[in-house]
C-alpha cells in the first residue's frame, strides 16, 4: 500500500501549494467572487480528485491505494484551505490601518 511520490510532490511543488495557487489564480480572475463561500469545499474536492487521479493513472489502482490517495488528497485540500485562510487574514491584517 504505497502512494506514488507524484501525488505528494510533483515537480517540487506540494499538492496543497498547487491547490492554493489555483485558488489564488481563480480569485484574481474573478471566478470565486460569486461563489466565495464554496472555495474550501472546492479545494478539498479538487485535492481528492487530483490525488486519486494521479494514483489511478500511475498504475496503483487497487482499492487500498485509492483509499490512501483519497485521504492524501483530503489532507492536501484541508491544508490548502488553511493556507488560503491564513494568507488572507495576514494580508487583511497588514492592510488594516493601525
Amino acid at each position: 500500500m504505497e502512494i506514488p511520490s507524484d501525488v505528494i510532490i510533483g515537480g517540487g511543488i506540494t499538492l496543497s501549494w498547487l491547490l492554493s495557487g489555483l485558488a489564488k489564480l481563480f480569485y484574481s480572475n474573478g471566478y470565486f467572487l460569486k461563489y466565495k463561500k464554496y472555495t474550501g469545499i472546492g479545494l478539498i474536492v479538487l485535492g481528492i480528485a487530483i490525488s486519486t487521479g494521479v494514483s489511478y493513472f500511475s498504475g496503483a489502482n487497487n482499492a487500498a491505494n485509492l483509499f490512501v490517495a483519497a485521504l492524501t488528497g483530503l489532507m492536501a485540500g484541508l491544508s490548502a484551505v488553511g493556507w488560503q485562510s491564513t494568507i488572507k487574514n495576514a494580508i487583511e491584517g497588514m492592510n488594516k490601518p493601525s
